[in-house]
């Protein structure tokens, strides 16, 4: 099974579109920094990304992890980590 998957969130907000795409097992952090980054960022503007978007994209993003760690314990570890 591959474990570095490409995966893509989408928010939208009222005519603006963001894409969020982050590959499995090492963009996560980078990803929620960015969130962050955006949200204080877009916070002074109104209208703009702020804290409850990243919020809302963080909790799908964790809800991924979770989701994807039970695959993995359900199917075992990969060969190279055992």
């Amino acid at each position: 099974m591959e474990y570095n998957i490409r995966n893509e969130i989408i928010l939208r907000k009222g005519k603006q579109v963001y894409i969020f795409r982050y590959t499995s097992g090492g963009d996560e952090v980078e990803l929620l920094d960015e969130l962050m980054s955006m949200a204080q960022e877009g916070s002074e503007v109104e209208g703009g990304f702020d804290y409850f978007d990243a919020a809302v994209i963080s909790h799908t993003l964790i809800k991924s992890l979770l989701e994807q760690a039970d695959r993995i314990l359900e199917e075992g570890l990969p060969s190279l980590l055992q």
